[in-house]
């Protein structure tokens, strides 16, 4: 039904117009995600950070307070824009490399970040196993990830049934596979109290 798939995207997959901005801006269902992100990754003051799938950009203003710079990338273009404007002194002093693209080609150099993260986007994702390649071949030696999704067990208990058709969720176990598939070590993936799955992984150093 293209009315269905139009909400979808316009609402999740890939936020645009007044409705998904007004969504996006403040993104205060991601809170809880958020903090997760950030307690694991635990950022240091010189280190740069990747997030794919920033959306708005309310978790990449948050990480760029903790570490001194950063580069991001999302599919939509008014997510873009909306992650530009609130984090504008950071583009305009050269702290943020923020683009609009596909998650499964990331236009940086390898090993040219120390942390990835990547917060409710990955049940969009069409390659997940190609995505999470790029992410490691992005990041340094030692380089960490953090991933917030939806379990797949736990979907139906979160989202309308009509975000279904769209969403691709994973078992901890079948996540954990592909990343290590990816080349991430040191692997750990679990889903907390029925709603959010926490996936960590590094590159071997």
């Amino acid at each position: 039904m293209k009315w269905l798939e139009n909400f979808i995207d316009n609402t999740a997959r890939r936020p645009g117009g007044w409705l998904g901005r007004a969504i996006y801006r403040e993104s205060t269902a991601h809170r809880p995600g958020f903090e997760r992100i950030k307690a694991k990754l635990a950022l240091r003051p010189h280190e740069r950070v990747l997030e794919v799938g920033c959306g708005g950009g309310k978790l990449l203003q948050e990480m760029l307070e903790l570490c001194a710079d950063g580069c991001a990338i999302d599919y939509s273009a008014d997510m873009v824009a909306l992650a530009a404007e609130r984090n504008a002194a950071a583009v305009r002093d050269g702290r943020l490399d923020l683009r609009q693209g596909d998650a499964h080609l990331l236009p940086w150099l390898d090993a040219s970040c120390d942390a990835a993260a990547s917060a409710y986007m990955f049940f969009f994702v069409e390659r997940p196993r190609e995505m999470l390649r790029e992410i490691a071949r992005v990041l340094k030696p030692g380089g960490r990830l953090v991933i917030v999704t939806i379990s797949r067990s736990k979907l139906v208990n979160l989202f309308f049934a009509l975000y279904s058709r769209a969403m691709r969720c994973y078992s901890d176990d079948e996540l954990a596979e592909m990343m290590r598939e990816a080349g991430f070590e040191a692997v750990r993936v679990h889903t907390e109290k029925h709603r959010l799955q926490l996936a960590y992984g590094r590159t071997p150093t």
